[in-house]
């Protein structure tokens, strides 16, 4: 009879021991940038967000292509010739149930057949952070959210009167096949590649900020129409040019 009181009083001494060794802690509550600013845990949406320190480990990849590891969200065109169209895939839905929302402001592209976004357009350099909400959000954005909403809010504008920023890449855009892949011959001037260069200027005026970005993108390289006919041959050149402006003020 002792050795059993003995062996509850240990078990209650060590459950009490267990209990007093645990401490609770308070978790940091994650808010969802949207037209209402909510805690994630009560938006009732699948929400993925990537920060900015994620776009600097992807370093050299277009929006699109960043977008497009993102599980159960296919962007299709993303790793395709420069100029191609994008098909945007979420849960069943195109192009026109994928709403594309910049600083608050949904944005379309006039020159596109469906006035369908291209996320090529904006520098990864330039944003802080994108939200990708999953599911039905017509109720805050529109018939055009049926099934996505990308969200995409850029840098803040610097607090200094001004600062500019400049940086360029440059990146070879060619075939397995062009120089028997002999990778010990000289690079040469002729070689197929992809240049792009970005401008970004920024400052606070008094009470208004300001914000001035400027890209180009100039790719020489595979064709997306016609392959040779023969192996032996070279592939055809296809030049592709882009240029692109974006300004933005604030009072």
């Amino acid at each position: 009879m002792k050795k059993l009181v003995l062996a509850l009083s240990l078990c209650a001494t060590s459950i009490l021991t267990a209990q007093q060794s645990q401490k609770a802690e308070a978790l940091d509550s994650v808010m969802i940038t949207t037209k209402i600013n909510i805690p994630k845990k009560n938006s009732g949406k699948v929400v993925t967000t990537i920060t900015r320190a994620q776009l600097k480990n992807s370093q050299g990849q277009s929006v699109a292509q960043v977008l497009n590891q993102i599980a159960g969200f296919e962007i299709n065109g993303s790793r395709s010739n420069d100029g191609q169209n994008l098909g945007y895939y979420v849960r069943g839905g195109r192009n026109r149930q994928v709403l594309i929302v910049v600083d608050g402001v949904a944005v379309n592209d006039p020159s596109s057949i469906a006035n369908d976004y291209d996320l090529r357009l904006i520098a990864p350099q330039t944003i802080e952070r994108i939200e990708v909400i999953k599911g039905a959000s017509s109720a805050l954005y529109g018939s055009g959210a049926a099934t996505a909403v990308i969200s995409i809010t850029t840098l803040a504008a610097s607090k200094d009167k001004m600062h500019a920023s400049f940086s360029s890449s440059v990146s070879t855009n060619r075939s397995a096949e062009d120089n028997k892949g002999d990778l010990k011959k000289p690079f040469r001037v002729t070689t197929p590649a992809a240049h792009t260069s970005l401008f970004d200027l920024s400052g606070t005026l008094a009470k208004m900020s300001y914000n001035v970005s400027f890209t180009s993108r100039y790719a020489d390289g595979l064709s997306a129409v016609e392959a040779p006919q023969d192996a032996s041959q070279a592939f055809l050149s296809d030049t592709y040019s882009q240029y692109q402006t974006r300004a933005r003020d604030n009072l």
